[in-house]
Order: C-alpha cells, then structure tokens, then sequence
C-alpha cells in the first residue's frame, strides 16, 4: 500500500501502521466497514487502486474507491469516478467519466462499465472508441469477451480527421448493426451496414470487414480517404 499527493513521511508511516494494525485485529466476517482512506492507492491481486479515497467493506469483501480512481491490471489502466470491486465475484463496476486504456493503444470510453477483475469481459453502455490511428467508433452497447472481443451494437465507425466540428456532416462514415472488433485476428467486421457519404447513405452490404489500425499491410476493404494541395 502506498500514500501520495503530498502527505509527510511521518504521516504515511503513522496510517499505515494503523491500517495493518486494524486489519490484524478484525476478523474478516465482522460487520464492520474500515474506515475511509484519503489519496490512498491499494494492491488487490494482480490489480492497483489509487484514489482520493478508498472503503473496504470486510464483511462484504467490497472496495468503494472514488474521486480520480485509477486501476492498474497487468498493462491496462482504467479511469472512473468511481469504482465498486466485489473480491468474490470479482466483479468491478466502473462510472462516471470512465476510460479505458488497452494494451493495443485502443481507448474506450462510458458512462459505465461493468468488468471482470482481469478486464477481459464485461458489459458497457454507450460506448465510445478511439482507435490506435485516431479513427473513432461508437456503440449503443458493447460486450468485451476473453480480452480479445468487443461486440458493439447499433455501431458507427468515422476517420477523427473527417469531425472539424459538431455541426459539420461527415464526410463519410460506416453505420452497422452489428459490428465485432476481433484484436487477435487484428480485423474489423460489419454486419448488416451502409456507408454514407455526408449524411446520406450510398452502398449497403450485409457484411464486410477491414484490417484494424495495429495492422500495416493486409488484404481487405481499403479505407477512402481524400486530400488536395
């Protein structure tokens, strides 16, 4: 357990020792909450919490984490508001303005993400995707699946450089049903999609798919783009 964000020395060796002391003591079926712990940062497992402060529930064997909360899990960090960690089911339940980082470079983005304790599967609602190359997705609801997965529904794909402003249409965009982000096989499939080429729709498929940005060379559908000088 470590202390930061400007506590003395003295200080942190004095609630450290407190927080051992009472850990010692209390059994871990007493109904007891300990008490909170303010820019404290806590190792659970293989995961790191650090927040402006931290409850653990004993006897639920449930941390509270809140207010600039960050979890690191191998080499993956995820930001939240707030994060509810449930020991025995190994459940984490992230909101607020939440993000997380992927190993592949890939950022997602909620409201709310419902994670296991490796961040290989969960459930997340209104879900946002900055990829690698700074292509964006967005989904209604998405479900990650063996840390490999994200199966995004009701899906929208657009370059970042195409959005100089909220008011400005796209100039191109793929909207699908259905799509499935497969980072092992390093592709991206649409199901049931169409283009549209600022705001209107021009080619519908029932299916197709592309490389993801973490491939250089690949077979497959070639992203337009266009340019002038």
């Amino acid at each position: 357990m470590k202390y930061f964000y400007g506590h003395k020395p003295t200080q942190k060796i004095f609630i450290l020792l407190l927080f051992l002391t009472t850990s010692m003591i209390m059994p871990m079926g007493a109904d007891t909450k300990e008490p909170p712990g303010k820019n404290t940062a806590i190792k659970e497992k293989e995961m790191t919490f650090t927040a402006d402060e931290v409850n653990y529930d004993k006897r639920k064997q449930v941390i509270i984490a809140s207010g600039s909360v960050e979890v690191f899990n191998d080499k993956e960090v995820l930001l939240a508001d707030k994060i509810v960690y449930n020991q025995r089911q190994d459940i984490l339940e992230a909101s607020g303005k939440v993000s997380l980082l992927e190993q592949s470079g890939h950022v997602l983005f909620a409201e709310h993400m419902k994670l296991s304790g490796n961040f290989k599967t969960g459930i997340i609602k209104n879900l946002r995707v900055r990829l690698s190359d700074n292509s964006r997705m967005a989904a209604s609801s998405a479900e990650l699946k063996d840390g490999n997965q994200t199966i995004m529904n009701n899906s929208v794909y657009s370059p970042c450089d195409a959005c100089p402003t909220a008011n400005t249409p796209l100039l191109w965009q793929v909207k699908a049903k259905k799509v499935v982000h497969d980072q092992k096989e390093q592709l991206i499939e649409y199901y049931d999609a169409w283009m549209e080429f600022k705001g209107l729709p021009v080619i519908y498929t029932p299916y197709f798919w592309h490389p993801d940005p973490t491939v250089k060379r690949k077979s497959g559908f070639l992203a337009p783009s266009m340019g002038g000088s």
